[in-house]
C-alpha cells in the first residue's frame, strides 16, 4: 500500500475510531435484559429497557446509516456529549455535500465486554470486524478501497434519563 493509501486508510481509522468512542453508557441493573440477543438487529427506537450493550449495537448501527446515506441526525442524537462523533458527522456531512459519499456495511460486533462498575461513564470494550469500505470526496476525486479488518473500541457510554449516550470513543 503506497504512502497516500496508508495515509487515508490512517484517516479513515481515525476518523471512524472517534466516532465510536463517542457513545457510552452504562447498565443500571444487573443481568440481561431482552436487548442483549446478540444475534438481533438494533432497531432504530430502543426497546423499553434497553441495556448498555444493545445501544451500543444500535449506534454502530445509526453509524453505518449515517456513513451510506450522508443523513446525521440520528446518530448526533446518539452521540450529543462526543466531539468526536459530532466532528465524524460533519465530515460525513461535508463529503455528501460535496458529492462524495461512502459505502460501508457496518461493524459486525463480535463481543462488548462489559467493565465491573456501572457508576457514571462505564468504559465498554468493544471487538468488530470492519466491513469493507469505499469513499469518494468529490466526483472529482477517485474512490479509496479499504479492506475489511478487525477492530478495537473502547466505548464511553453514560446513562440518561431515557436511555444511553456516548461519551468517548477510542481505536485501541
Amino acid at each position: 500500500m503506497g504512502r497516500p493509501a496508508r495515509l487515508a486508510w490512517c484517516a479513515w481509522a481515525m476518523v471512524l475510531g472517534a466516532g465510536l468512542a463517542a457513545c457510552g453508557g452504562h447498565d443500571t441493573a444487573g443481568g440481561t435484559r431482552p436487548s442483549d440477543d446478540p444475534t438481533s438487529l438494533p432497531s432504530r427506537t430502543p426497546p423499553s429497557t434497553e441495556s448498555a450493550h444493545h445501544f451500543i449495537r444500535r449506534w454502530a448501527a445509526a453509524e453505518a446509516r449515517m456513513e451510506n446515506t450522508g443523513k446525521t441526525a440520528e446518530y448526533l442524537a446518539l452521540s450529543r456529549q462526543c466531539p468526536v462523533c459530532r466532528s465524524l458527522a460533519h465530515n460525513i456531512a461535508r463529503r455528501y455535500a460535496a458529492g462524495g459519499y461512502i459505502r460501508w456495511d457496518g461493524l459486525r460486533i463480535d463481543s462488548i465486554d462489559t467493565p465491573p462498575t456501572s457508576q457514571g461513564v462505564v468504559l465498554y470494550t468493544v471487538h468488530a470486524h470492519s466491513a469493507p469500505i469505499t469513499v469518494r470526496d468529490s466526483p472529482s476525486r477517485p474512490e479509496q478501497h479499504f479492506p475489511a479488518h478487525r477492530v478495537t473500541y473502547l466505548v464511553g457510554v453514560m446513562s440518561g434519563r431515557r436511555s444511553y449516550g456516548v461519551t468517548s470513543v477510542t481505536l485501541s
